[in-house]
């Protein structure tokens, strides 16, 4: 049985927009983000599915740090099995930017 996800990080220089499919991959990015800019504010968090998961956030007050989160984000993915496969913009350095990544892990049974 495989595992699969999608993800899509959205960068237009006022804040990071994720969409997803696996919140316990998200939760944990936005836990760690408190970390390192605890002053950032997640706006739109309750955007749900009609079944009630939430598929997207949106994190700004980043204290002008859009492309560098935009970045980590894309790093802690990447890191977790997900991998880019459309980018349009030239993502993360120039605003207006998006990556699609996609998850695909085979179990091993």
């Amino acid at each position: 049985m495989n595992t699969s996800g999608y993800a899509k990080i959205d960068y237009r220089g006022s804040g990071v927009r994720v969409y997803y499919t696996d919140e316990k991959v998200i939760e944990w990015i936005l836990q760690e983000r408190k970390k390192y800019i605890p002053s950032y504010r997640t706006v739109g968090d309750n955007r749900q599915l009609i079944s009630g998961e939430v598929y997207e956030f949106w994190i700004d007050k980043l204290q002008s740090k859009d492309e560098i989160v935009a970045f980590w984000i894309l790093k802690q993915l990447v890191l977790r099995g997900w991998e880019p496969f459309q980018i349009r913009g030239g993502f993360p350095n120039i605003s207006d930017s998006e990556i699609h990544l996609k998850l695909i892990v085979k179990d091993t049974e």
